[in-house]
């Protein structure tokens, strides 16, 4: 039996809530169980997974429960995806919501000093 820890993060897309919730295995944080997008629906009065979100990136927060989104290709970012920095593992995690596969980058391969403080996202004022 498996036991699973899920980091939410709540976001705002066009006025709406958002959550993406990432799935890891409870006796290893750096393996990733899934990851999945959900949108409110709150005259349903419940979440709805979501596939797609075109052309946006979700960038979750590692200290936090608060994500945001910016226009993909605009900013050479993958679109219909999120990333998320693991605090365990210091790599950038990248995770294709239409395919469901998940890509790691190591941009901190190499670095022996611990940072100062957790990574966070500076994300761009769109509308």
């Amino acid at each position: 039996m498996h036991w699973f820890v899920i980091a939410v993060y709540y976001l705002d897309v066009d006025g709406e809530l958002y959550t993406a919730c990432v799935v890891h295995y409870h006796d290893d944080v750096n393996s990733v169980a899934g990851v999945s997008v959900y949108r409110m629906d709150f005259e349903r009065k419940k979440p709805v997974r979501v596939k797609d979100i075109g052309d946006r990136a979700i960038l979750a927060g590692s200290s936090s429960p608060f994500g945001g989104w910016c226009p993909a290709t605009e900013f050479g970012l993958l679109p219909n995806t999120v990333y998320w920095m693991s605090p365990e593992d210091k790599r950038l995690h990248v995770f294709d919501i239409g395919t469901g596969k998940e890509r790691v980058i190591e941009p901190c391969k190499g670095v022996v000093a611990e940072p100062s403080r957790q990574p966070f996202w500076m994300i761009p004022e769109h509308s």
